[in-house]
C-alpha cells in the first residue's frame, strides 16, 4: 500500500495506477477521521461505501456495484437525521424513496423510475399533516383530502 499526500487530504491505496481493493481518503494527514470509505474493484466503486463531513457527521451511505450506485443508499443531513432513503439500480433512483424534514418527519414520498419521479408523490409539512400529491404520470396536483 502507499499513501499520497494531497493538500489537507491523504488517499489510501493498492497501487499507484489502479484503484483495487480498500479505498480510504482522509480531511487530514494526522488521519484523526475519514471523509470517505469504501472498496474499488478494477478502478471502479465497488461494495459499500460511507461519507463524511469536515465535522465529523455522516453524509451518505451508498452501495455500489462495478461503478454504479446500486441498492440501499441513504442520505444525513448534518444534525444526524436521514435526508433521503432509497434504492439505486444501475445508477438511477429507482423505487420508492422518503425524503425527510430536518426534524426527522417525511416530507415527501413515492417512487422513481430509472431516475424519474413517477406516479403518486405525497409530500408533508414538518408537523407530518399533508401538504400536497402530485401525480407525476399526469402532471397534475391534488389537493390533500
Amino acid at each position: 500500500m502507499s499513501y499520497k499526500a494531497d493538500s489537507e487530504r491523504l488517499v489510501l491505496y493498492k497501487n499507484d495506477t489502479l484503484f483495487h481493493g480498500s479505498y480510504c481518503e482522509w480531511y487530514d494527514s494526522l488521519r484523526s477521521f475519514p471523509e470517505k470509505m469504501g472498496c474499488y474493484k478494477n478502478d471502479m466503486k465497488h461494495g459499500f461505501w460511507t461519507w463524511w463531513r469536515k465535522e465529523g457527521t455522516k453524509e451518505a451511505e451508498i452501495n455500489f456495484y462495478e461503478g454504479f450506485a446500486e441498492g440501499i443508499a441513504i442520505y444525513y443531513y448534518s444534525n444526524g437525521n436521514m435526508e433521503e432513503k432509497g434504492n439505486y439500480s444501475k445508477g438511477n433512483k429507482t423505487g420508492i424513496w422518503y425524503k425527510y424534514h430536518e426534524n426527522g418527519q417525511v416530507s415527501d414520498t413515492g417512487t422513481y423510475t430509472d431516475g424519474n419521479q413517477t406516479g403518486i408523490w405525497y409530500s408533508y409539512y414538518g408537523d407530518g399533516s399533508c401538504r400536497l400529491i402530485r401525480d407525476y404520470d399526469n402532471k397534475i396536483t391534488i389537493p390533500c383530502p
